[in-house]
């Protein structure tokens, strides 16, 4: 994890910046679908702040339980190791759901909420967007999970916006990559 400063390199800090974007609304994921003017529906917009409220009071509850129950468990973000989750994980410190949300609050702080395949950020394209969206984004698996490919694994978790993460699906990356191109070149082509 890359902090910006002491005062950024903290648990709270992490699960505050996971809480901020998991409230913004975001197209593509599960029934969320906008309207012509790319607003989600009232009800979409609720759904959507519900998920994320949720998933954020999981990882409240996984760094809370974490800093309680494991003596090892580092005092800042940045000192979080592959030992670590590891050892999270065989000593099952955390329902698994919890843990999902913890990681993936930890892999996308690390990635600054960017897509590392696209290079899109979050706050980026909120701004562009003029605060109606962002992107979802996910842990994606480089290797796929359906390939042998290890979930909780610093090497093999990249974040990615689900755009991107649908189109590479299980391909692997030189081939996924190589689709993107092609994508981007078409559209390009079209305007």
């Amino acid at each position: 994890m890359r902090p910006k400063g002491p005062e950024s390199d903290t648990w709270g800090a992490l699960q505050n910046r996971y809480i901020s974007y998991r409230k913004l609304p975001v197209w593509g994921r599960l029934r969320e679908i906008p309207d012509e003017r790319g607003i989600l529906s009232p009800g979409d917009l609720e759904h959507v702040k519900k998920l994320g409220k949720d998933a954020a009071a999981r990882v409240k509850k996984a760094v809370h339980r974490l800093k309680h129950k494991d003596e090892e468990f580092p005092r800042r973000p940045s000192g979080f190791h592959q030992e670590d989750i590891d050892r999270i994980r065989a000593r099952r410190f955390v329902p698994l759901q919890e843990l999902k949300n913890f990681w993936e609050a930890f892999v996308l702080a690390r990635d600054n909420y960017t897509c590392q395949y696209c290079g899109r950020r979050t706050s980026r394209v909120w701004r562009e967007s003029g605060g109606r969206r962002t992107i979802a984004l996910v842990v994606d698996h480089v290797i796929p999970r359906a390939k042998g490919g290890l979930r909780f694994t610093f090497q093999n978790a990249r974040t990615a916006c689900w755009t991107c993460n649908i189109i590479k699906a299980n391909l692997p990356e030189p081939l996924f990559l190589e689709e993107l191109r092609s994508l981007c070149k078409a559209v390009v082509g079209r305007n």
